[in-house]
């Protein structure tokens, strides 16, 4: 059976199984996952649509909590830079700025 779990120190409330060892969040068109893939070893991934948003961050963390903070940083993350809409400039478009 499934449950909330949501905790003073992390903003989103998850829904996890009563073992608290799978933990899944739905936001918008983001899905948060974490699991416990052994003793001291947790899985975490963020996905947009059905599509997972990679980062230069390991996936696995030793704890619950730092897998749940991991994947709840990159989601804050993404969300912010898709609602500023940040264009990076491009020195292919400011060479042929340039030339024209």
């Amino acid at each position: 059976m499934s449950k909330l779990w949501k905790s003073e120190r992390y903003p989103i409330p998850w829904i996890t199984n009563e073992d608290e060892e799978d933990f899944m969040a739905h936001i918008g068109d983001y899905c948060l996952r974490v699991e416990q893939m052994g003793t001291g070893h947790w899985w975490w991934r963020v996905y947009l649509g059905d599509q997972p948003i990679y980062t230069p961050f390991d996936e696995y963390s030793e704890t619950k909590e730092r897998a749940i903070a991991l994947a709840e940083g990159v989601y804050f993350g993404h969300i912010s830079l898709v609602r500023k809409a940040i264009i990076l400039p491009s020195k292919i478009n400011q060479d042929n700025d340039q030339q024209a």
